[in-house]
């Protein structure tokens, strides 16, 4: 186990601005895919919750992908 932790929150962005605005609420049920720095291999799988957010932990410090699975209407 590390010392490094990854998230964030996925959100429908309406203005498709890359901001998230008050009025721009949390997907919740996405999969959040965390990859190596290759992208390649698999570290670890997750899914939003409630309000969008998400979040890994104990990861060594490095370099990461991360993967998101659109979810059902979008």
């Amino acid at each position: 186990a590390g010392n490094a932790s990854l998230g964030d929150k996925v959100w429908n962005d309406a203005n498709q601005d890359g901001i998230q605005d008050p009025t721009e609420t949390g997907v919740a049920g996405v999969t959040v895919t965390l990859y190596d720095a290759s992208g390649t291999t698999v570290i670890a799988t997750t899914t939003t919750d409630g309000l969008g957010n998400y979040g890994f932990n104990d990861l060594a410090p490095g370099c990461y992908v991360v993967g998101f699975g659109l979810p059902v209407g979008y």
